[in-house]
């Protein structure tokens, strides 16, 4: 058995969990975990479907589809493009970012851990490992060969989340003349994140595909720097204000005990969180538009710094000046 056929049985492993999850779910049964976990509790959570499809559902598409094409190498070799190599190593990228993020809400938001999530994220690390080592010096290769089309890809996703962090804004501002986030809100808050996470994923695997064959290259640049440093931002920001502030938000709105302080200043940070976010998608659009700049990497992020900075003041300002007062009742 060569390196495909590895793969190819660590996928099929995968695609036994998923499924079993899958049928649990569907029987209504409870889902066994080896260790003192609370599996159920996260199976059933509000973030166990993705684009209203259960993550269950998504895990037995990746892990089949991955079954099939290792075996497919293994048993045809010389039959596939090697452009279809490379498909499968962004897929297994992709799957454990994804991986990742589940288990960081399972950290942040659920507060309880499922045994067989974890054990699908080492297989889905473990999928990527082989797939790189499948690949080993072609991976260059084929990353400079298809540098144009990824490149392409790259600045789409770029677009796609200026667009959604706009549009995420709008709805929040919305929603938010009530002083309010209802639980409806909220799912649609949570669906139009939910394409932000998905633009973040592929821009970070685009990111690595152009910047991988190349670093020496691209270190030298100026704007790649910065672009690095909005990336980090936007992936921190979008964490603290989707797995910790709107959680709050929404159950703080609905606890039955009216507008407070505490919720105000919830209202204001998710404020700052969303303009931060849109600011810095923006800014991230611009690097990837220009093509070289006469400013260093450090007065690219100072003068971004800045900007937020004052930003977040204004929208500071306009919170406070438009906030309504808290009643009292004695």
């Amino acid at each position: 058995m060569n390196i495909y056929g590895i793969v190819a049985i660590i996928a099929l492993f995968g695609f036994i969990i998923s499924t079993v999850i899958r049928h649990t779910k569907k029987v209504g049964q409870t889902l066994v975990c080896p260790l003192d976990f609370n599996c159920d509790s996260v199976i059933h959570s509000s973030y166990s479907k993705f684009f209203g499809i259960d993550v269950a559902t998504l895990g037995i598409i990746y892990y089949g589809g991955i079954t099939s094409l290792y075996a497919f190498f293994w048993l045809f070799p010389s039959i596939l493009p090697e452009s279809v190599h490379l498909i499968g190593f962004f897929l297994s990228v992709l799957a454990v970012l994804f991986s990742l993020l589940l288990l960081t809400i399972q950290a942040i938001v659920i507060r309880e851990w499922c045994f067989w999530c974890i054990v699908s994220a080492f297989i889905s690390g473990a999928i990527l490992i082989i797939s790189t080592m499948t690949l080993g010096e072609n991976l260059q290769f084929l990353l400079l060969k298809y540098q144009a089309i990824i490149s392409v890809v790259h600045m789409l996703v770029v677009g796609l989340g200026v667009g959604a962090a706009l549009v995420v804004d709008l709805f929040f501002i919305k929603f938010l003349k009530d002083y309010r986030i209802s639980y409806s809100e909220s799912n649609v808050l949570n669906g139009l994140s939910q394409i932000i996470w998905l633009a973040l994923g592929i821009l970070l695997i685009t990111a690595f595909a152009i910047f991988f064959p190349l670093s020496i290259a691209y270190l030298a640049k100026t704007k790649f720097i910065a672009k690095l440093f909005v990336v980090g931002v936007i992936v921190i920001n979008w964490i603290l204000m989707n797995l910790i502030i709107m959680p709050k938000l929404v159950k703080a709105s609905f606890d039955g005990t009216g507008d407070t302080p505490d919720l105000q200043n919830l209202r204001r940070s998710a404020h700052t969180f969303g303009v931060l976010s849109l600011v810095s998608w923006i800014v991230m659009f611009i690097l990837s538009m220009v093509r070289s700049t006469p400013f260093s990497s450090g007065q690219i992020i100072a003068g971004y710094s800045i900007l937020v900075i004052v930003i977040v003041i204004i929208v500071q300002y306009i919170d406070y000046r438009t906030m309504q007062p808290i009643s009292t009742n004695k």
